[in-house]
């Protein structure tokens, strides 16, 4: 028995050392719910909801989608509607989250206008999500903004401990926004030879950015971490999140809730920056550990044909 124990032992310190027996996690967070995009039509508003609750059905995946609940009111004919693909959202298990009701950048509003909005955002979402049982706890930062000076920064924070939210980082951050803009563009404007190229182009990218995040997260913890993506309610990922997520499997995740990425010793690190800076908290964190410039370097860049289709830029 003393013999079994011993190798055991040896077995177990040599899958640790190698990584073999270190699981990979990541958390899919969907922002902008209930739909950004250039056609805002009932018909592509339902496509994009259906699409996105059936990638996380089939891949058991505990998605949460952060609202801004002012797209809610924007076309009044369409408020009930809307209202109901959040509703159907929350019914079939999924979790809302808070993204502030117009999706205000902190960094050029006073605070008393930043958390009246942070409140104006929670009245739709909140009934929905305890009529369905489900918990309604955190909050996402427009732009991933956090406020550009200390006493902001320290002000939001007391704000969402008093209002029982928790925030919700972003560890792997990526511009499929841009992507969107360009897969809305060629739809809309019938080219389906430029949305085929975009399409092939935005699964590797993600996952390139993926990747990257994970090795910048290994550089500061010698580990893998709980990853946190963040992308859009958009046509994109209604086509293709299930396409990225089989592809986050191969590459040796498994899909987990917020809360549990959150436990991670990791999101305890200091992510206080107090500049006006939207970018990953593994970023925050190494700025915080003066990390070296070569930390930084080599994330991937969206496609410069994907930029000058759509005339944006990262």
């Amino acid at each position: 028995m003393i013999v079994q124990t011993y190798y055991l032992l040896i077995l177990s310190t040599f899958i640790s050392l190698t990584g073999i027996a270190q699981s990979k996690s990541i958390c899919i967070t969907i922002d902008d719910l209930p739909l950004i995009s250039t056609d805002n039509t009932n018909q592509n508003q339902q496509y994009v909801i259906d699409r996105l609750i059936a990638h996380g059905k089939q891949f058991q995946a505990p998605i949460i989608g952060f609202v801004n609940e002012s797209k809610l009111y924007k076309e009044p004919s369409k408020t009930n509607f809307r209202i109901s693909m959040l509703e159907k959202w929350v019914s079939n298990g999924f979790e809302l989250g808070n993204h502030g009701y117009s999706h205000l950048n902190y960094d050029k509003v006073d605070t008393t206008t930043y958390f009246n909005d942070i409140l104006l955002g929670e009245k739709i979402s909140k009934k929905l999500s305890k009529k369905h049982n489900l918990p309604f706890r955190f909050y996402r930062h427009p732009f991933l903004h956090a406020g550009d000076t200390p006493e902001k920064e320290v002000a939001l924070e007391n704000f969402l401990e008093r209002n029982n939210y928790r925030e919700a980082p972003v560890t792997v951050d990526n511009s499929d926004w841009i992507f969107a803009r360009a897969y809305d563009k060629a739809i809309d404007s019938k080219d389906e030879e430029m949305r085929i190229k975009i399409a092939e182009a935005y699964v590797p990218y993600m996952i390139s950015k993926t990747i990257f995040y994970e090795k910048n997260a290994q550089a500061l913890f010698n580990r893998d971490i709980p990853q946190i993506l963040l992308i859009h309610a958009n046509r994109i990922n209604a086509d293709l999140l299930d396409n990225l997520m089989e592809q986050l499997l191969q590459e040796g995740y498994s899909f987990a809730p917020l809360d549990q990425a959150l436990k991670d010793p990791a999101y305890q690190s200091n992510d206080h920056i107090a500049k006006p800076w939207g970018i990953s908290w593994l970023q925050r964190w190494a700025k915080n550990k003066k990390m070296s410039s070569d930390f930084y370097e080599g994330e991937p860049a969206c496609p410069k044909f994907i930029q000058e289709y759509t005339g944006l830029t990262e």
